[in-house]
């Protein structure tokens, strides 16, 4: 706490927008979307390895969240005139404070990609924004450095466990099995962990909803790669033009999923983990199917 409050000393309205627009960068949703971009424009095999370590090391965190289940900064230090969050950033400060989820996320995309290129340039983005990433969720308070050091470590080795696991495998359709299996494992233990703890009281809807998003969005992942895998069977092939106008689908349905469902289905865990399986399986499996049946995606000559 006392790191926390030693920022707070240095707090001014142009950091505050400058670290909170970082910080909503690092959100989950944005880093799939770029996932999904990689999967369907870039490099389908590595978008897959992104998005499965994306997925399992999201229901880890959040099975870490329920399990140590730690309040945020300011809960813990309840003398507001000792130390407060940046108001603005509340929003983005979801479910408990160990380990933080947006750490988690940056750090499955950024080493993912730092594990999949040579170039300089794009190794040298990866940790920058890593770190600017790791100092803004302390800055605006949301976060102590315990949480963000407890997110890296974790999702560092298994990010790393994961593509080079997926980078061995994902040429066989034994791993399809394997990979799908984990993925609807961690998912299907996390939902036991998040509705046990709720159904008990243990732990209240609200801050158990966000494993109930991750939940669903790892089944919905599980799903859509299968669908691709035994049927789609896409290429990413295709002119800057077809490839910004079939992102632009991707994005629009997303759009419209999240905002239809989301009064109807956003008030009980079964609503959430539907409407996450939705948007996810649009975004990696549905969506491509219908890009393909408009021309936009051409069939694979292989895997």
């Amino acid at each position: 706490m006392a790191f926390l409050e030693l920022l707070m000393q240095i707090r001014h309205p142009v950091l505050d927008y400058l670290f909170l627009g970082i910080s909503n960068i690092g959100n989950p949703v944005i880093l799939i979307g770029l996932i999904a971009w990689v999967y369907i424009n870039v490099d389908k095999n590595k978008g897959c390895g992104m998005a499965f370590a994306m997925f399992l090391t999201g229901c880890l965190s959040q099975g870490a969240k329920l399990i140590f289940r730690i309040p945020r900064p300011w809960i813990l230090e309840s003398d507001t005139s000792v130390f407060a969050p940046v108001p603005m950033a509340l929003s983005t400060a979801t479910g408990y404070s160990f380990p933080s989820v947006h750490m988690q996320a940056t750090t499955a995309f950024t080493e993912a990609a730092f594990l999949y290129t040579r170039k300089k340039r794009i190794r040298f983005l990866s940790v920058a924004f890593l770190l600017l990433l790791a100092f803004s969720r302390m800055y605006l308070g949301v976060h102590t450095p315990t949480d963000i050091l407890g997110a890296f470590a974790m999702t560092a080795f298994f990010t790393a466990v994961t593509v080079f696991g997926w980078n061995k495998a994902y040429k066989t359709h034994r791993s399809d099995e394997v990979f799908v299996f984990i993925t609807f494992g961690f998912a299907a233990v996390l939902l036991f962990l998040g509705i046990s703890l709720v159904l008990n009281g243990t732990v209240e809807f609200a801050l158990a909803k966000d494993s109930y998003k991750i939940a669903g969005a790892s089944l919905g992942y599980a799903a859509a790669f299968l669908l691709e895998r035994f049927s789609v069977r896409f290429s990413t092939e295709g002119t800057p033009l077809v490839k910004f106008v079939r992102f632009l689908i991707l994005l629009a349905g997303f759009l419209l999923l999240n905002t239809v469902t989301k009064p109807f289905l956003d008030t009980t865990p079964a609503g959430v983990v539907i409407r996450y399986i939705l948007i996810v399986f649009w975004m990696f499996g549905f969506g491509p199917w219908c890009c393909m049946k408009t021309g936009l995606l051409k069939k694979a000559s292989r895997l």
